[in-house]
């Protein structure tokens, strides 16, 4: 299923490996979700031994936000790593890979399953566009690595407790670049709606 909008019961957060809202779809959570949010995850990525690697989720309440329950935190992008730059400002440009978004989609449908077998319901999760903001992908490179996850998943999983899977594109030249690789994917049932 592909929407403009959310509406569900997780959002997946294109975090970093530090667990720090700044800017994109972390700096929306942190104006949507109150400084609650970030209070939890720092708490949270204590317990993890202070931070995320790929292939982790950090589940965290969504703080004062009325319209969902939970924010899964994956990090698409890696401050710390070898393809990371630094410049006199701090990071210049910080580069992720497909298979990073592939692990960090898996984890958060992983962090989802269990959120659904814990709440005894399906769980509904919107997605951003992981890596194709600071990670510098292309739509078209996050796009096709996450949907290879999320079929991955299910053949993996086909009884997996999700009920709908969304593409939060504001951008029309972005969503349209979604909707046709999602088509070809799964078919035209999948489209904006």
């Amino acid at each position: 299923m592909l929407h403009r909008r959310g509406g569900t019961d997780c959002v997946v957060n294109a975090s970093n490996n530090e667990a720090r809202l700044g800017g994109g779809v972390s700096g929306a959570l942190a104006v949507e979700c109150g400084p609650r949010l970030q209070a939890e995850m720092k708490e949270q990525l204590e317990d993890l031994g202070g931070a995320l690697d790929e292939g982790d989720c950090l589940v965290t309440s969504a703080g004062s936000s009325t319209r969902f329950k939970h924010v899964l935190h994956v990090p698409a992008v890696d401050f710390r790593g070898p393809k990371a730059v630094l410049g006199p400002g701090g990071v210049k440009k910080t580069v992720t890979s497909m298979d990073r978004i592939r692990a960090c989609t898996e984890a958060a449908l992983r962090a989802a399953t269990e959120l659904a077998k814990e709440n005894g319901r399906p769980m509904s999760v919107t997605f951003p566009l992981l890596g194709a903001g600071a990670g510098a992908l292309t739509p078209a490179q996050s796009v096709t690595a996450m949907v290879e996850a999320i079929r991955d998943f299910f053949h993996e999983e086909p009884e997996a407790p999700i009920e709908g899977i969304v593409f939060a594109v504001p951008e029309p030249d972005r969503l349209a670049i979604c909707t046709r690789l999602v088509k070809a994917a799964f078919g035209a049932g999948s489209s904006p709606g």
